[in-house]
């Protein structure tokens, strides 16, 4: 910033006509007499056919090119329900981006656009990418340009034609979640955990439930017995012989020892095990819990489940307890033999159940260490164990992630074990570079994985993956089969390469909002990358076409799939404790990372800009600023900041 301050004040010397309002300055007098128009709220130069009025005759110009005759629409002072509150005939109190009931419920909650009549079957179904909303942004006045990045940025929202509707729902500029997202600290605070009022009832549940099922039953003879013991000798094992530059403090004893076995006891296990599903698991969903079994499963896995379900439990001892075990189970997963073997036998190979299971215990511990750890075992996570996590996804094969068939041709032929199996490995990849993506963003970190090498298929919808059983799934698999043959990689090629066709426009919203937030994430690596080249500016035009092909897909996906069943099980039901499973997680926030990235793509291009337009010239050997200062940050202040300096555009 400071050097881009530094090449403005030598642009402005060089100058000699400056504005007397503001003292930017031009070399030539027109240039200066188009900029103290903006000055005033007169709009001199009005499109004939749809009647917006600009500040310059270029930005008409550039208009008219894409006019379509008709006149944005304006948001309309009609109090709307949502469609869930509107389909159960309940009142909505209109609370955005999510109404109180939707709230409650934990479903997804959309409200209607301004036109009723709004359909995906004619030319009007979707706005159209080259009008109206893309006009403002493509075509700002240069003062709003150098108020947003210079001084005020209250001229960037002036820029905004008076007609057109900027509300969160129909255009998703709203960065509600993300700015929170990156201000405050922990899992509880930061993702969708659920509230402290429906997080206590269901502890409560869950604990007298499994007082009911266990209390007759001697702790000897309890089937968990096992499990909770050799938790217990592996946290032993890595505290008694530490490893070097093991980042381990405690050392064993009697009461440690004690500590131990009262956290990973066989009722404690059942407990966080259930608060991990109801409160944490619809956040990251790679897991299948109707075929999980906490007896044979994996018994880092299980203590990495318990931790996590700990540290999102609303009884403050819970998460006190759980912090003092971040560190060793973090131990005893990075060492575990299935996640560490690298012979010829296992490379490259579809993986085992038990590596699976490795591998995701070693993503669930970089998740709470990530939130819930100090600077230095967030600085560790970060550097060394996710750049592990990822050489061991390279080393089952990320072209692993497919299924043999989609959908199945017949029920006898259909293997849910098959299934289920490669489904959780689609998932686990999919956030694996879902959370190298989020390190790009929230630390300013370069990504580890290509968006070339993601030669896997997409997700399938949460119905299926949600499916009890083999007939239930199979049925999920036929009524909602989207036969789309795109890999990650192809599907982001295909955004990038030229405007979607409207009928490509359905298949792709049915896709869902985990693989659409899959998409919205890459195009924000993409452009970390193109950032580093020098006159990116110019390479950005791939990204642009891409995030204007997203918001299509995701506004049809937002009118006519976001309700459905099979992506969003519990619409239209009432929350309780055992069904807490099936919410939609923080993907449903996927439109606020396409609003970041529209504004970031954006803010480059105005740097660019106002570059050209003022003629300001860079010494010999300096390069065009990054938009944020720090890289690998592990404070995501600079994010915030910069979202907060968005939102003042947005509101």
């Amino acid at each position: 910033m400071e050097s881009t301050q530094i090449n403005a004040n030598a642009g402005i010397e060089k100058s000699s006509f400056t504005c007397d309002q503001c003292d930017l300055s031009y070399r030539r007098r027109e240039h200066l007499k188009r900029h103290q128009a903006t000055h005033t709220t007169e709009r001199t130069h009005v499109c004939h056919q749809c009647k917006i009025a600009f500040h310059r005759s270029d930005v008409l110009g550039r208009h008219l090119k894409t006019c379509t005759g008709k006149k944005a629409r304006t948001s309309t002072a009609l109090k709307r329900a949502c469609q869930p509150c509107a389909k159960s005939k309940r009142a909505c109190d209109g609370t955005q981006p999510k109404c109180s009931s939707c709230s409650k419920k934990g479903i997804c909650c959309v409200y209607p656009s301004a036109s009723n009549d709004v359909s995906c079957n004619g030319p009007e179904a979707l706005p159209d990418a080259n009008s109206g909303f893309e006009s403002y942004w493509s075509n700002p006045s240069l003062n709003d340009f150098a108020y947003a990045f210079g001084g005020s940025i209250d001229g960037w929202g002036n820029a905004i034609p008076d007609e057109l509707s900027l509300s969160p729902t129909n255009n998703g500029l709203s960065l509600e979640f993300l700015e929170r997202f990156t201000r405050t600290h922990g899992l509880i605070a930061s993702f969708d955990c659920l509230s402290e009022p429906e997080r206590v009832p269901g502890r409560n549940f869950f604990a007298a439930k499994i007082r009911a099922q266990h209390s007759d039953r001697p702790t000897r003879e309890d089937p968990l017995k096992a499990k909770s013991e050799e938790i217990v000798g592996l946290v032993e094992e890595v505290v008694t012989f530490k490893s070097r530059n093991s980042p381990l403090l405690l050392s064993w004893s009697p009461q440690l020892q004690a500590s131990c076995h009262f956290f990973f006891s066989p009722d404690n296990i059942r407990l966080y095990l259930e608060m991990f599903w109801a409160f944490w698991h619809p956040n990251v969903n790679f897991l299948h819990r109707p075929t999980f079994d906490a007896i044979s499963a994996k018994a880092v896995l299980v203590a990495a489940m318990v931790v996590m379900g700990a540290s999102v439990s609303p009884n403050s001892s819970d998460r006190e307890c759980a912090k003092i075990w971040l560190t060793c189970v973090e131990e005893i997963v990075f060492q575990d033999d299935d996640f560490c073997r690298d012979d010829e036998e296992v490379l490259h190979s579809f993986p085992s159940r038990a590596r699976l299971q490795a591998l995701q215990a070693a993503y669930i511990v970089c998740l709470y260490l990530n939130w819930e750890g100090s600077d230095l075992s967030k600085r560790r996570i970060r550097r060394f164990r996710f750049s592990t996590i990822v050489a061991v996804a390279r080393d089952i094969g990320i072209n692993h992630a497919k299924h043999t068939l989609s959908p199945p041709d017949d029920f006898t032929s259909f293997s849910w074990h098959d299934f289920v199996i490669r489904e959780e490995l689609i998932r686990l990849f999919l956030w694996i570079f879902l959370l190298d993506t989020a390190f790009v963003i929230f630390n300013n970190l370069p990504p580890r994985m290509a968006i070339k090498e993601m030669q896997m298929q997409l997700a399938s919808s949460e119905a299926c993956f949600q499916a009890a059983s083999k007939d239930e799934c199979f049925h999920q698999l036929q009524v909602g089969a989207v036969n789309l043959k795109h890999t990650l990689s192809s599907l982001c090629e295909r955004l990038c390469s030229e405007s979607m066709p409207r009928t490509l426009l359905t298949p792709l919203a049915d896709l869902g909002p985990l693989n659409l937030f899959a998409l919205t994430s890459a195009l924000h690596s993409l452009s970390f990358q193109i950032q580093q080249c020098f006159g990116y500016d110019k390479q950005m035009t791939p990204i642009r076409t891409a995030l204007d092909n997203w918001i299509l897909i995701w506004q049809t996906y937002s009118d006519h799939y976001a309700n459905k069943e099979r992506h969003c099980p519990l619409f239209d039901k009432t929350l309780e404790p055992e069904v807490m499973w099936k919410r939609v997680g923080f993907s449903r926030y996927a439109c606020e990372y396409w609003t970041l990235a529209k504004l970031i793509v954006d803010r480059i291009s105005f740097s660019a800009f106002l570059k050209d337009t003022t003629q300001q010239e860079q010494s010999a050997g300096e390069s065009q600023d990054s938009l944020l200062e720090k890289y690998d940050d592990t404070s995501m202040k600079q994010v915030n900041d910069l979202i907060t300096e968005f939102q003042r555009v947005i509101i």
